[in-house]
């Protein structure tokens, strides 16, 4: 093999297995503590047409971001959301995806190393939410949200993952954005 395609089947690897999308800074292009007005296909909150399908404590923190164009060959992304504070610098994105495949735990192993927590919530019931977390070296912690049943709204299991800086926590605790219940088919 020539170092050309050497370099070229390791680009391609590095992009197959979504290293470049994924983080401990963001997702894509978009980092935390940058300011959400960089980012040119934004809608606020109050003005994102399927507002209907989410759940806010304070709508006006938070911003749809368009996809990339350029779809991720491992992860299914269905919403980007930044949430931003007052300056409208990003302080947590959150990205909910369709895992039917199960491949984001893995991909996220690959990342950022084995899960750091793991946790149960099922709210009485017999399925639930499984929580895992990690945090970075750099202080960025990272939750994954995921349940196996299917999302009326979407057809799909949806799985959520959520960047934020620890510094950043306390800041915006109390206000993420989730999906409306019931949204489950049973």
């Amino acid at each position: 093999m020539s170092k050309f395609q050497i370099v070229l089947l390791s680009l391609l690897l590095y992009f197959m297995t979504g290293h470049a999308q994924i983080t401990s800074q963001g997702f894509d292009s978009i980092k935390l503590n940058r300011n959400i007005y960089e980012y040119m296909d934004v809608t606020p909150f109050q003005k994102f047409q399927d507002q209907n399908l989410f759940s806010v404590e304070t709508p006006d923190e938070f911003y749809n971001i368009g996809l990339p164009v350029s779809k991720d060959t491992v992860l299914d992304i269905k919403y980007i959301f930044a949430q931003t504070d007052a300056d409208g610098q990003i302080k947590r994105l959150t990205l909910f995806i369709d895992d039917s495949k199960n491949n984001a735990l893995e991909l996220l192993k690959q990342i950022f190393g084995n899960e750091h927590t793991t946790a149960q919530s099922s709210l009485g019931k017999a399925y639930g939410n499984i929580f895992y977390g990690w945090v970075t070296p750099d202080k960025t912690v990272i939750i994954m949200a995921k349940t196996d049943k299917i999302n009326k709204n979407f057809g799909i299991p949806v799985t959520s993952i959520a960047i934020t800086k620890q510094s950043d926590l306390l800041k915006i605790a109390g206000n993420n954005i989730h999906l409306k219940l019931p949204e489950l088919l049973f």
